[in-house]
């Protein structure tokens, strides 16, 4: 509801969301993310396919157990201008202590995230975690309470980046008052992909209308997450993408594809 109600207001404006929100840039560089892949193999062949591609980073979200892990972050390919993050879901082993050698194995390749090493409530193993490493740890995408549980976070010390978005984290509002939350700490607030195509948009609205953004995430492969836009993803051949320029968010919704794959529906009118 939130988003529905900033995109209606931007386009009453006659302007695109970003901008009604106060414009900061038109793009930023993508960074694919990764599904769960069955080989090491495979995580290897799509980095190297988006990488031909223009994208400057790749996510790894790796399946375990951690040794599996392991043997994926350190076949990762080198690059001068390559970042790559990495997703350690909720495995209590501190397995960023194992991460550290690597950066001065990979050189430029910067292992820049480590997120959800431990269950994401306990606060104080994450404020000894980022006391004990010079990996930036990212993580309140799912705390809750939305712009409460991130500052929890923040007041702990149990991140050097928090993260939100438009789905997760209730809406641009929610969004919005997380990063200018993150902004007054001296934080980045670095936008989580939602898995749908519109939502996703609305992400980069907002990432284009904040100063401590550095990165717009991609889950990939792409295009079973497009729906319900027409629109392919904006992203050019350097891996960038570029925030719609028309009013609002800015993209066609599939109006037909969404009334044939809609389980249930209610349409509320004001008194």
């Amino acid at each position: 509801m939130d988003v529905a109600l900033w995109d209606i207001a931007a386009q009453a404006a006659g302007l695109p969301l970003y901008q009604f929100i106060g414009e900061c840039r038109t793009s930023l560089p993508v960074y694919a993310s990764s599904l769960f892949l069955p080989k090491t193999g495979d995580y290897l062949k799509e980095m190297r396919a988006y990488k031909k591609r223009g994208f400057p980073a790749y996510k790894v979200h790796p399946p375990g157990p951690w040794r599996k892990d392991m043997e994926i972050h350190s076949r990762a390919p080198p690059g001068r201008r390559r970042r790559l993050r990495f997703d350690e879901r909720s495995r209590r082993r501190i397995f960023a202590r194992r991460s550290d050698p690597h950066r001065a194995r990979f050189g430029a390749v910067e292992l820049s995230l480590v997120r959800r090493t431990v269950p994401r409530f306990e606060l104080a193993k994450y404020a000894k975690l980022c006391a004990a490493l010079d990996i930036p740890i990212c993580g309140t995408e799912t705390t809750r309470g939305g712009p409460l549980g991130v500052a929890q976070a923040i007041t702990f010390n149990a991140v050097d980046i928090v993260r939100a978005d438009v789905s997760w984290k209730p809406g641009v509002t929610g969004t919005l008052k997380i990063a200018h939350l993150a902004e007054a700490h001296g934080m980045r607030c670095e936008i989580h992909c939602t898995t749908m195509g519109f939502m996703d948009m609305a992400n980069l609205h907002v990432s284009c209308a904040i100063k401590n953004c550095e990165y717009f995430e991609l889950l990939v492969p792409e295009e079973p997450f497009r729906f319900p836009m027409k629109d392919n993803y904006p992203i050019d051949k350097n891996g960038r993408a570029h925030v719609p320029q028309k009013p609002g968010v800015g993209v066609e919704l599939d109006w037909d594809a969404i009334d044939r794959t809609c389980v249930e529906h209610k349409i509320t009118r004001a008194k």
